[in-house]
């Protein structure tokens, strides 16, 4: 059900977060049968991308994610926000903001977000596009500036990744 999608989710980030890869791994071949039978695949291809992700195989971890096909909300949103992060690491910036333009009117027009979700989603894809700008266009002060406002800021999902990015942009030359 729903608990058991949701606790595979919460239980494989975890195992990430922490670099335990072959757990992770092993992890998801065992345990996906647990999930129900409609959702098997997507949850399948959604656990390795984010296990492929967090290697630092993006390319890896993009060929998981398109091959989910799932209209189930929180999948497509992690899904959706996966696919950006993939494009960011791969230096796809065009193909980053299209995407984060797709997601923004996806998260718009679906009624079953609420207001809460939509500002948190619609903050991380604000810092996102701001990220992305001064990378192509490096900036110390914006970035600095950028930086600040991210670790102030309250929901906003992604907000551990997006202060990695641009403290990574405050490091280049």
């Amino acid at each position: 059900h729903m608990c058991i999608r949701d606790s595979f989710r919460a239980i494989l980030i975890s195992a990430l977060r922490t670099k335990e890869f072959e757990w992770a791994e092993k992890f998801i071949n065992e345990n996906v049968k647990y999930v129900d039978e409609d959702l098997r695949t997507n949850v399948l291809h959604y656990g390795f991308s984010l296990l492929r992700f967090y290697t630092g195989d993006y390319s890896e971890s993009l060929s998981h994610n398109s091959k989910i096909q799932s209209t189930l909300l929180p999948i497509t949103i992690d899904s959706y926000i996966l696919k950006a992060k993939n494009f960011y690491m791969l230096e796809h910036f065009d193909s980053a903001l299209s995407l984060a333009d797709s997601f923004r009117h996806y998260v718009n027009l679906n009624k079953l977000i609420s207001d809460f979700h939509k500002q948190n989603l619609f903050n991380f894809l604000k810092y996102f596009r701001a990220i992305i700008r001064l990378k192509v266009k490096i900036n110390k002060q914006k970035a600095q500036k950028l930086l600040a406002e991210l670790q102030t800021s309250s929901n906003t999902r992604e907000k551990k990744w997006l202060i990695e990015m641009t403290e990574d942009l405050l490091k280049l030359k």
